[in-house]
Protein backbone atom coordinates (compact mmCIF):
# COMPACT_ATOMS: atom_id res chain seq x y z
CA UNK A 1 0.00 0.00 0.00
CA UNK A 2 1.14 3.77 -1.18
CA UNK A 3 1.29 5.76 1.96
CA UNK A 4 3.18 8.84 2.58
CA UNK A 5 3.34 11.70 5.50
CA UNK A 6 1.62 14.83 4.43
CA UNK A 7 2.09 18.15 6.18
CA UNK A 8 -0.16 20.84 6.79
CA UNK A 9 0.78 23.79 4.71
CA UNK A 10 0.83 27.51 4.74
CA UNK A 11 2.65 30.18 2.91
CA UNK A 12 3.94 33.47 4.53
CA UNK A 13 5.75 36.40 2.37
CA UNK A 14 8.05 34.90 -0.08
CA UNK A 15 6.01 32.32 -0.61
CA UNK A 16 7.52 30.51 2.11
CA UNK A 17 6.99 27.10 3.26
CA UNK A 18 6.14 26.73 6.90
CA UNK A 19 5.13 23.25 7.54
CA UNK A 20 3.55 22.81 10.89
CA UNK A 21 4.75 20.51 13.23
CA UNK A 22 1.98 18.28 13.13
CA UNK A 23 1.43 15.74 10.20
CA UNK A 24 -1.02 13.48 9.59
CA UNK A 25 -0.60 9.72 7.89
CA UNK A 26 -2.54 9.37 5.10
CA UNK A 27 -3.14 6.00 2.97
CA UNK A 28 -3.48 6.60 -0.87
CA UNK A 29 -4.93 4.17 -3.01
CA UNK A 30 -3.29 1.79 -4.55
CA UNK A 31 -3.17 1.75 -8.45
CA UNK A 32 -4.74 -1.30 -8.48
CA UNK A 33 -7.59 0.18 -6.25
CA UNK A 34 -8.05 3.49 -9.03
CA UNK A 35 -7.54 1.70 -11.80
CA UNK A 36 -10.77 -0.69 -10.78
CA UNK A 37 -13.10 2.15 -11.15
CA UNK A 38 -10.81 4.00 -13.71
CA UNK A 39 -11.01 1.62 -17.28
CA UNK A 40 -7.68 2.62 -18.29
CA UNK A 41 -4.80 0.63 -19.21
CA UNK A 42 -4.13 -2.60 -17.24
CA UNK A 43 -0.97 -1.79 -15.50
CA UNK A 44 1.71 -4.85 -17.25
CA UNK A 45 4.91 -5.76 -15.90
CA UNK A 46 6.95 -2.86 -17.07
CA UNK A 47 5.03 -0.75 -15.26
CA UNK A 48 4.97 -2.36 -11.98
CA UNK A 49 8.75 -2.36 -12.65
CA UNK A 50 9.01 1.42 -12.56
CA UNK A 51 6.28 1.81 -9.46
CA UNK A 52 8.85 -0.30 -7.78
CA UNK A 53 11.97 1.23 -8.68
CA UNK A 54 10.96 4.68 -8.24
CA UNK A 55 9.88 4.08 -4.57
CA UNK A 56 13.15 2.87 -4.39
CA UNK A 57 14.62 5.94 -6.34
CA UNK A 58 12.43 7.91 -3.60
CA UNK A 59 13.29 6.17 -0.65
CA UNK A 60 16.57 6.41 -1.17
CA UNK A 61 16.76 10.18 -1.46
CA UNK A 62 17.29 10.21 -5.17
CA UNK A 63 14.43 12.90 -5.48
CA UNK A 64 15.82 14.17 -8.83
CA UNK A 65 15.72 11.00 -10.46
CA UNK A 66 12.68 10.21 -8.69
CA UNK A 67 10.66 12.79 -9.64
CA UNK A 68 11.36 12.08 -13.23
CA UNK A 69 10.12 9.15 -13.09
CA UNK A 70 6.97 9.96 -11.60
CA UNK A 71 6.09 12.61 -14.30
CA UNK A 72 7.41 11.25 -17.32
CA UNK A 73 7.22 7.19 -16.81
CA UNK A 74 3.65 6.84 -14.47
CA UNK A 75 1.82 10.34 -14.15
CA UNK A 76 1.49 10.17 -17.94
CA UNK A 77 -0.40 6.71 -17.59
CA UNK A 78 -3.25 8.30 -15.18
CA UNK A 79 -1.49 6.75 -12.22
CA UNK A 80 -3.15 9.47 -9.67
CA UNK A 81 -0.65 8.57 -6.89
CA UNK A 82 2.48 9.39 -9.23
CA UNK A 83 0.57 12.93 -10.38
CA UNK A 84 -0.12 13.38 -6.47
CA UNK A 85 3.95 12.90 -6.05
CA UNK A 86 5.11 15.05 -8.83
CA UNK A 87 2.64 17.82 -6.86
CA UNK A 88 3.96 16.71 -3.57
CA UNK A 89 7.91 17.11 -4.15
CA UNK A 90 7.39 19.96 -6.20
CA UNK A 91 6.14 21.59 -3.01
CA UNK A 92 8.51 20.27 -0.88
CA UNK A 93 11.26 21.34 -3.23
CA UNK A 94 12.46 17.21 -3.59
CA UNK A 95 14.27 17.19 -6.53
CA UNK A 96 13.63 20.92 -7.19
CA UNK A 97 12.78 24.04 -6.99
CA UNK A 98 9.87 24.28 -4.36
CA UNK A 99 6.82 25.40 -6.27
CA UNK A 100 3.74 25.34 -4.44
CA UNK A 101 2.28 26.55 -7.57
CA UNK A 102 2.99 23.99 -10.00
CA UNK A 103 1.73 21.74 -6.66
CA UNK A 104 -1.45 22.40 -6.73
CA UNK A 105 -1.44 21.86 -10.54
CA UNK A 106 -0.62 18.77 -9.81
CA UNK A 107 -2.79 18.10 -6.85
CA UNK A 108 -6.01 19.06 -8.84
CA UNK A 109 -4.95 16.13 -11.68
CA UNK A 110 -4.74 13.62 -8.81
CA UNK A 111 -7.99 14.51 -7.81
CA UNK A 112 -9.86 14.09 -10.81
CA UNK A 113 -11.32 10.74 -9.77
CA UNK A 114 -12.63 12.35 -6.25
CA UNK A 115 -10.20 10.15 -3.89
CA UNK A 116 -10.83 12.32 -0.88
CA UNK A 117 -6.89 11.88 0.54
CA UNK A 118 -5.97 14.07 -3.13
CA UNK A 119 -8.94 15.88 -2.82
CA UNK A 120 -7.52 16.87 0.88
CA UNK A 121 -4.10 17.23 -0.01
CA UNK A 122 -5.86 19.98 -2.85
CA UNK A 123 -7.72 21.80 -0.67
CA UNK A 124 -5.50 22.02 1.90
CA UNK A 125 -2.93 23.47 -0.11
CA UNK A 126 -5.60 25.85 -2.34
CA UNK A 127 -6.84 27.11 1.00
CA UNK A 128 -3.22 29.32 1.46
CA UNK A 129 -3.49 30.31 -2.00
CA UNK A 130 -3.56 34.45 -3.04
CA UNK A 131 -6.34 34.95 -6.16
CA UNK A 132 -3.09 35.35 -8.06
CA UNK A 133 -1.42 32.48 -7.55
CA UNK A 134 -4.68 30.21 -8.31
CA UNK A 135 -4.85 32.00 -11.39
CA UNK A 136 -1.38 30.90 -12.03
CA UNK A 137 -1.84 27.19 -10.54
CA UNK A 138 -5.38 26.87 -12.63
CA UNK A 139 -3.23 28.04 -16.21
CA UNK A 140 -0.87 24.43 -15.26
CA UNK A 141 -3.50 22.71 -14.48
CA UNK A 142 -5.34 23.33 -17.36
CA UNK A 143 -2.02 22.22 -19.79
CA UNK A 144 -2.13 19.25 -17.53
CA UNK A 145 -5.13 18.48 -17.96
CA UNK A 146 -5.37 18.44 -21.65
CA UNK A 147 -2.30 16.36 -22.48
CA UNK A 148 -2.39 13.91 -19.58
CA UNK A 149 -6.11 14.29 -17.56
CA UNK A 150 -8.37 11.58 -17.43
CA UNK A 151 -11.10 12.68 -20.96
CA UNK A 152 -7.94 12.60 -22.76
CA UNK A 153 -6.68 9.54 -21.90
CA UNK A 154 -9.92 7.40 -22.47
CA UNK A 155 -10.23 9.04 -25.86
CA UNK A 156 -6.49 7.58 -26.74
CA UNK A 157 -7.40 4.77 -25.49
CA UNK A 158 -11.03 4.20 -27.22
CA UNK A 159 -9.15 5.13 -30.40
CA UNK A 160 -7.10 2.04 -29.90
CA UNK A 161 -9.86 0.05 -28.82
CA UNK A 162 -11.49 0.55 -32.16
CA UNK A 163 -8.30 0.70 -34.25
CA UNK A 164 -7.79 -2.74 -32.81
CA UNK A 165 -11.08 -3.66 -33.80
CA UNK A 166 -10.97 -2.39 -37.60
CA UNK A 167 -8.38 -4.77 -37.71
CA UNK A 168 -10.70 -7.66 -35.97
CA UNK A 169 -12.50 -6.54 -39.05
CA UNK A 170 -10.36 -7.66 -41.80
CA UNK A 171 -9.35 -10.95 -40.52
CA UNK A 172 -10.37 -14.51 -40.36
CA UNK A 173 -12.72 -14.85 -37.30
CA UNK A 174 -10.37 -17.93 -36.18
CA UNK A 175 -8.02 -14.85 -35.62
CA UNK A 176 -10.11 -13.01 -32.70
CA UNK A 177 -9.70 -16.17 -30.25
CA UNK A 178 -6.66 -18.20 -28.86
CA UNK A 179 -5.73 -20.64 -26.73
CA UNK A 180 -6.60 -19.97 -22.86
CA UNK A 181 -4.86 -21.28 -19.60
CA UNK A 182 -8.01 -22.85 -17.72
CA UNK A 183 -8.74 -26.21 -20.17
CA UNK A 184 -7.74 -24.98 -23.44
CA UNK A 185 -10.81 -22.77 -23.68
CA UNK A 186 -10.65 -20.25 -26.55
CA UNK A 187 -10.52 -16.24 -25.51
CA UNK A 188 -12.36 -14.49 -27.93
CA UNK A 189 -10.66 -10.81 -28.01
CA UNK A 190 -12.88 -8.79 -30.54
CA UNK A 191 -15.74 -9.62 -27.34
CA UNK A 192 -12.79 -8.32 -24.65
CA UNK A 193 -12.20 -5.42 -27.02
CA UNK A 194 -15.72 -4.61 -26.99
CA UNK A 195 -16.68 -5.42 -23.26
CA UNK A 196 -13.47 -3.02 -22.64
CA UNK A 197 -14.51 -0.43 -24.64
CA UNK A 198 -17.97 -0.08 -23.94
CA UNK A 199 -16.81 0.83 -20.41
CA UNK A 200 -14.37 3.22 -21.48
CA UNK A 201 -17.20 5.02 -23.66
CA UNK A 202 -19.77 5.02 -20.77
CA UNK A 203 -16.99 6.57 -18.28
CA UNK A 204 -16.17 9.11 -20.51
CA UNK A 205 -19.93 10.11 -20.57
CA UNK A 206 -19.55 10.88 -17.11
CA UNK A 207 -16.42 13.21 -17.57
CA UNK A 208 -17.02 17.09 -18.62
CA UNK A 209 -16.18 18.68 -21.58
CA UNK A 210 -14.59 21.87 -20.81
CA UNK A 211 -14.10 24.84 -23.28
CA UNK A 212 -10.50 24.90 -22.12
CA UNK A 213 -9.74 20.87 -22.53
CA UNK A 214 -11.12 19.89 -26.12
CA UNK A 215 -10.15 16.11 -26.76
CA UNK A 216 -10.37 15.37 -30.43
CA UNK A 217 -13.22 13.17 -30.36
CA UNK A 218 -14.88 13.51 -33.46
CA UNK A 219 -13.24 10.45 -35.57
CA UNK A 220 -14.43 8.09 -32.50
CA UNK A 221 -18.05 8.82 -32.19
CA UNK A 222 -19.51 6.98 -35.65
CA UNK A 223 -17.15 4.15 -34.93
CA UNK A 224 -18.75 4.18 -31.24
CA UNK A 225 -22.27 3.89 -32.44
CA UNK A 226 -21.12 1.24 -34.61
CA UNK A 227 -19.16 -1.35 -32.57
CA UNK A 228 -21.94 -0.37 -29.41
CA UNK A 229 -25.15 -0.42 -30.83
Amino acid sequence: MRSRLIAAQTFGKGLAILLVASTVMLTLPSAAQEYRHFPGSVPDLRTARIQERVETLYNQRNYRLALRNYAEFLAPLGDKYAQYMVGYMHLSGQGTTPDPVQALAWYRLAAERNETPYIEARDTLAATFTDEQRAAADKIFVDLRRRIGDRQLLVELIRRDVNALRRFDTEPAQDHATAGFLGGAQIDYRALTIDRLRQRAKYLERLPRDADVVANEDDIQAYLARYLN
